[in-house]
């Protein structure tokens, strides 16, 4: 939902500090205003520590903050010096070792350092180290009996939850037999039963904490089934729009808890200094008209990366979080904080690296286990990453120097509340705006501002009022080193409430038109897919802000508008005499391209086009956006009747590589480009390996070439979109027109990697050929689809490998068209004229 800027009464508030069109952005004013309003919560002293802490974030606009928070250098260095400080860390497991007691001893005054962080009991609580916020909630799903004589009764989760706690629900309809995981056709999912597994609206869950089940029974019906007890999962923020919802509803729950007997509480896993038979099992709990009491899983990762968390006054019984959110450093390594009395309600099947006080293993017995009386201990699989856990010490540390959490909170909300101000007030002449701000149905119910995190989830309108693509403005902003987010956050439930997204919707697109979470699919028949996010923490400066508006001003707000789709006729003038230009194909997919005056047409365009592709280890191929470096890859020669070509990776010799028939039990699996899957094999049994070497060494990095599958009947190559690519130079000429020197220099038509250009014709001509066919010398007929999306890649300069900010700065002033996003020059298919010789100069017909 769109929130408009509240309208202040004279005298009730300063002067609006928001940039116009119509005023100059002037960010010694503007700081000079944002101070006036906000310097209670904004941290100077933070801000003069980015150069220090932060010298990696030098020229870079970093607003990714619940993403990941950038890593201070000082944590770093000085966990570096830990290491390296004589004292040797070893594994915790190899008791009676010195190293392996120093390191247990740190790791336990860590557990301490955590738990009085949280404000939490060591005596009610324990510390159990994980890879992160989802392998804490997993432990949980796992552990919990969701099947057998004691399973527990149903599991709830807020709809706007992370996916992280929503896959806890795949456990829970594995058991109900309603796993809806099978990637039907849309809809089918949707008639599956319901299982125990329910997303509930913060409505819902209100209304349900309101009801006293012993006065208002007919208020609200809350379905329950035989079993030991609920799970309900709450995140205590909203990693996608940073709502923040009342910590109170886990007492709320605890309340209603102790309303009910709890008498019979369930010993799913017995004692552990009891001895047992993996197969025994306790007796079924018997509650009075079913009525179950919860277990709490609070998801605080996204909290706890500007906020602190009183466990003393909230006690949730599972709280999980992941400290790269917190501290930047170390990535990799998370947390269940778990209430010990809650550890008996969990059943761990798996057992092994240090969760036993004891085992047996026989070949006559079914054999016996004892899990390890510490809690900890018992849910910690294998040798815990011991030398990251050290570095939590200076995380720690680190935040006490900046004045706590609840500085750093304040810090981050003056910048977030200060954006949110600029954006909501940002407004083309028309007086229509240009954001979308999207935000939690808590704000319509009033407990708005207080509930929330420095988070923005936002999408932008042109001006005529469609939805920009938000993958265009991620890659604008990268152009311009700024770091956000697009697509739903790994939130699927508030991206589907903010979209207004149907699951009918979602697996529409899904299964037509290849939609997934951070896809470049995102605006399917006129409506987003995805959205926007930028968020703060403890590294963000006013500048960071300022910078941002001043982006949003000078990229879609001051240009106005697109440059309009010509509407020529298909005869007279621009039409009558267009000719080939040139003619571009690129055998190896992202490297240099091969220009010959005359070219064969192939079965999936110019012959050899994107023929093949370089793959990594996992069989993705190597893009230009990733490495720059292969534009440095040329095509020498390609002879097409000794069928060979020769290619040239820099400086290093040049290499041939044959293109006869290949052998076809060489197949290596398969490869996606833009979600279309290919066939691919080696592209040769004699010196694949060798070739494998030549480009490996040269783009540091393991690669393998891989040439289309020449067995398997298919129509596309390794080419993202289409067949053809095709554009005009008369285009291209209006575009260098458009660029201030000395980038104009700098750009030649390469950039745009077209296969044909057309000249003799208007600027932008091409435009009109969408759905229409090309006849070129009367024997090639094209089928021209669509207008051509553009990502950064035309930045990078073929003969340096360097990544500049033009043309797609520019290209992105006056060429973001509705729908689709940055475009240039059109896609076009085959239809016919296999074999037939292309040529430059060639006449061009629309049809």
């Amino acid at each position: 939902m769109y929130c408009p800027p509240i309208t202040k009464r004279p005298g009730e508030e300063c002067e609006s500090t928001a940039i116009s069109p119509s005023r100059p952005f002037v960010s010694d004013v503007l700081k000079t205003a944002f101070l006036a309003e906000y310097s209670s919560r904004y941290n100077l002293r933070i801000e003069s520590l980015r150069p220090i802490e932060y010298p990696h974030l030098k020229n870079q606009i970093y607003l990714d903050h619940a993403g990941a928070t950038p890593y201070p250098a000082s944590v770093v260095s000085k966990h570096t010096s830990d290491l390296l400080s004589g004292t040797i860390f070893g594994n915790p497991h190899s008791a009676g070792s010195p190293s392996s007691s120093t390191t247990q001893e740190r790791i336990n005054a860590i557990r301490g350092q955590v738990l009085r962080y949280l404000n939490a009991d060591p005596e009610e609580y324990a510390v159990i180290f994980t890879s992160g916020a989802t392998a804490a909630a997993r432990i949980v799903g796992d552990s919990i009996d969701w099947e057998g004589t004691n399973r527990a009764g149903e599991y709830w989760y807020l709809k706007e939850s992370h996916t992280s706690v929503v896959g806890i629900r795949g456990l829970v309809e594995s058991a109900d037999g309603t796993d809806g995981s099978d990637g039907g056709t849309a809809g089918d999912n949707l008639r599956k039963r319901n299982g125990r597994a329910r997303a509930l609206a913060a409505s819902t869950i209100e209304r349900y904490l309101a009801f006293d089940s012993e006065n208002d029974g007919a208020r609200l019906s809350m379905p329950s089934i035989d079993g030991a007890f609920n799970l309900v999962a709450l995140p205590a923020q909203c990693n996608a729009t940073g709502i923040r919802y009342p910590l109170d509803y886990i007492n709320k729950f605890q309340r209603k808890n102790r309303k009910r007997s709890r008498s019979a509480s369930p010993i799913v896993s017995p004692p552990p200094h009891a001895s047992t038979h993996s197969s025994s099992r306790s007796s079924p709990m018997h509650l009075e008209d079913n009525a179950l009491p919860f277990l709490t899983l609070l998801d605080a990762a996204s909290y706890l990366s500007t906020a602190s968390l009183d466990l003393s006054s909230y006690p949730s019984d599972f709280t999980i979080l992941s400290f790269y959110k917190i501290f930047g450093f170390p990535t990799g390594l998370g947390a269940l904080i778990m209430r010990r009395d809650a550890a008996r309600f969990l059943r761990k099947r798996y057992y092994g690296g240090g969760t036993l006080s004891a085992i047996t293993v026989s070949e006559e017995e079914s054999g016996w286990h004892v899990p390890s009386e510490d809690v900890s201990s018992r849910f910690e699989d294998g040798t815990l990453p011991f030398l990251e856990i050290l570095a939590l010490e200076r995380g720690f540390e680190f935040i006490d120097g900046l004045g706590g959490m609840s500085v750093i909170g304040g810090h981050a909300m003056a910048l977030r509340d200060f954006v949110y101000k600029q954006m909501t007030e940002l407004r083309y002449d028309s007086g229509s705006p240009l954001c979308v701000i999207y935000q939690s149905a808590m704000h319509e119910c009033g407990l708005a501002k207080k509930m929330q995190g420095p988070i923005i989830n936002f999408n932008l309108r042109a001006m005529n009022g469609y939805v920009v693509n938000p993958t265009s403005v991620l890659q604008l902003a990268s152009v311009h080193n700024i770091h956000m987010r697009a697509g739903c956050f790994c939130n699927p439930g508030a991206c589907q409430s903010n979209l207004s997204l149907s699951s009918a919707n979602v697996q529409r697109n899904f299964a037509f038109y290849g939609v997934v979470c951070g896809g470049v699919h995102d605006i399917i028949d006129g409506k987003p897919t995805g959205s926007l996010r930028i968020s703060f923490g403890a590294c963000s400066t006013f500048d960071d802000c300022a910078k941002w508006i001043a982006f949003l001003l000078k990229f879609y707000i001051e240009p106005s508008q697109s440059l309009p789709l010509r509407t020529y006729t298909t005869t007279g003038a621009g039409l009558d005499d267009i000719r080939v230009d040139t003619i571009t194909v690129y055998p190896i997919k992202s490297c240099a391209g091969y220009s010959p005056q005359s070219w064969p047409i192939g079965s999936t365009g110019l012959f050899l086009d994107r023929e093949w592709t370089l793959v990594d280890a996992t069989n993705k191929p190597l893009t230009l956006k990733r490495y720059p470096k292969l534009a440095h890859i040329q095509i020498l020669e390609i002879d097409l009747i000794q069928h060979f070509l020769v290619v040239q990776a820099g400086t290093q010799p040049p290499v041939q590589i044959h293109f006869g028939n290949e052998d076809s039990s060489r197949f290596s699996g398969e490869t996606s480009v833009c979600t279309i899957r290919r066939q691919t094999i080696p592209y040769s049994n004699q010196v694949s390996q060798e070739i494998h070497t030549y480009f490996s060494s040269f783009l540091n990095i393991e690669c393998r070439l891989v040439r289309r599958s020449q067995t398997i009947p298919s129509t596309h190559s390794f080419a993202n979109q289409s067949h053809f690519l095709i554009s005009s130079s008369p285009s291209f000429t209006d575009l260098l027109s458009r660029i201030s020197p000395p980038d104009r220099t700098m750009i030649k038509s390469d950039r745009l990697r077209a296969n044909i250009t057309i000249t003799s014709c208007p600027p932008y001509i091409e435009d009109t050929f969408v759905t229409k066919s090309l006849l070129i010398a009367n024997m090639v007929c094209l089928r021209v689809l669509d207008l051509c999306t553009r990502c950064q890649i035309v930045n990078v300069d073929p003969p340096t490998a360097l990544v500049g900010r033009e043309p797609y700065s520019t290209l992105a002033k006056y060429r973001n068209v509705k729908g689709k996003g940055v475009c240039f020059g059109v896609l076009a298919g085959l239809v016919s004229g296999k074999g037939v010789f292309v040529n430059a100069g060639d006449r061009v017909l629309v049809v």
